[in-house]
Formats: structure tokens, C-alpha cells, sequence
């Protein structure tokens, strides 16, 4: 048995189709689950994100969210979380709530912010509301793409607890101990699969797309991500197709 992972946006979800998905994707995704194979999503958004994203569409086999902190299997339960411990939300938030905007990743997120038409989180107004909740990380995101490689390089000297990774105009931190990567492999390992493959577009597939047996990309993915590609296609359908 096999099973695919693929990241979510920009790979398998895209926001300028009416649908969401491109159909030729979504019918190779039904295909490969009827030979008896496995499909799921690996994603940097929360697990609420994530299972928002396949109301309308079709079930997966299980879903990675929270950049590989928490993993679901078929019936959307979790069967794997490595939480971030509050004082270090806490510690992390303070630093950089100036500079960047913050949202904090539980099950779903959690904003200061006034709601915003398609947004979907949860408003506080403090954070020892969400003190006693679990907690996965954090998403730090801004248009100024310098103030995102400081900090990028900052966490790393200052919270050795946590990994950030990197993605266009955002970095997700989650615990040390998790990546996409490791993600994959602990779902190939839960599932008893004979061969993993991950496909993504961006920096924070990198770790995916390394640990997989197959990793793919797409053309017009960064040459930093083509790189460490094994194949390189247009689509997530062209991926399934090489797949068998």
C-alpha cells in the first residue's frame, strides 16, 4: 500500500477556482483511493482549517495540520499532537506582536482581531483565555518580507523549543519536535504503508518532500524547493499519474 501527502494551498487548493480544486485532481484523488491506496493533506493550517477545506469535496484518508503537530486519521480523529506549551505562546507572542500580525494555532485559530469576511477564527481579548486550551503554535505573518527573515533567524537563537517554517508571507512555529517531514513518516508508519510520496510548491514542503520515498514539485515552484524534488509535474493529478 501506498499514500500520497499533499500540501494544501497552492498545490491542491486554490482560491482563484470556483470549486476550490481543479477536477482532473480530484478525480485522480478517487481514483488512487479506490486501487486501495491512501490520500491525505499536510498543511501548515489548523486542523478546523484543514477539514473546512474537504466539507464539499471528498473524504481523505487522514490529514496532517498545524505544519505536522497534530495528525487525523479517516473518521477525523486525532491520533497524534505535540503541543506548544503556553508560557511559550505567551513568551513568543509578546516578542513579535508589534511587528508582525499573530494568530495562535489550536484546533482552530485564535485572533485579536475583529472577524474579516472568509476568515474563519475564534476573537480573545486575552490571552489567558486560550491558557488551558491545546496549543500548537503560532502563525507570524506580514507583507514585509525582511522583518520575516529576522525573525525567522531569531527563533532559532531564542526558543530551541520551537521550529519555524517558512512559507511565502508567514512563518508557522510549531514544537521542535515537528515538520511535514516527520509528519509523513509517522503516518506511513501508523498506517503501515509500503511507500510514501509528498507534494507541495513551497519552503515549508521542503521537509515533506525530503522525507518522502518520492517527493514532487511543480514547475513553477521556487528553484530552492525543485531542487530537492525527485519529479517535478504540473499537477497533483500529473503526480498521481506517475504515482502508479
Amino acid at each position: 500500500m501506498k499514500l500520497l501527502a499533499s500540501d494544501l494551498d497552492g498545490t491542491l487548493l486554490f482560491r482563484h477556482l470556483n470549486n476550490g480544486s481543479k477536477p482532473g485532481d480530484i478525480d485522480a484523488i478517487k481514483q488512487l483511493q479506490k486501487e486501495g491506496h491512501l490520500f491525505g493533506c499536510c498543511t501548515g493550517r489548523t486542523l478546523e482549517g484543514a477539514l473546512r477545506s474537504f466539507d464539499n469535496f471528498y473524504d481523505l484518508d487522514f490529514y496532517i495540520a498545524s505544519s505536522g503537530a497534530v495528525i487525523c486519521n479517516e473518521k477525523r480523529e486525532i491520533i497524534y499532537e505535540a503541543r506548544v506549551d503556553f508560557e511559550t505562546i505567551k513568551s513568543i507572542y509578546e516578542t513579535y506582536k508589534d511587528r508582525v500580525n499573530i494568530v495562535l494555532q489550536g484546533r482552530d485559530y485564535y485572533s485579536f482581531k475583529e472577524k474579516e469576511e472568509g476568515i474563519h477564527f475564534t476573537r480573545i481579548y486575552d490571552l489567558e483565555a486560550v491558557r488551558n486550551e491545546p496549543l500548537y503554535g503560532l502563525c507570524l505573518f506580514t507583507e514585509h518580507l525582511e522583518i520575516l527573515d529576522e525573525i525567522e533567524v531569531e527563533l532559532k537563537e531564542k526558543y530551541p523549543q520551537v521550529s519555524g517554517h517558512r512559507n511565502l508571507g508567514a512563518i508557522d512555529v510549531v514544537s521542535r519536535e515537528c515538520s511535514k517531514g516527520i509528519a509523513l513518516n509517522k503516518v506511513k508508519e501508523l498506517f503501515n504503508a509500503d511507500k510514501s510520496y509528498g507534494i507541495g510548491d513551497a519552503k515549508n514542503d521542503l521537509p515533506m518532500i525530503k522525507e518522502a520515498d518520492v517527493g514532487f514539485t511543480f514547475h513553477t515552484s521556487a528553484d530552492e524547493v525543485k531542487q530537492h524534488a525527485d519529479i517535478i509535474v504540473d499537477s497533483v493529478e500529473e503526480a498521481l499519474e506517475k504515482y502508479a
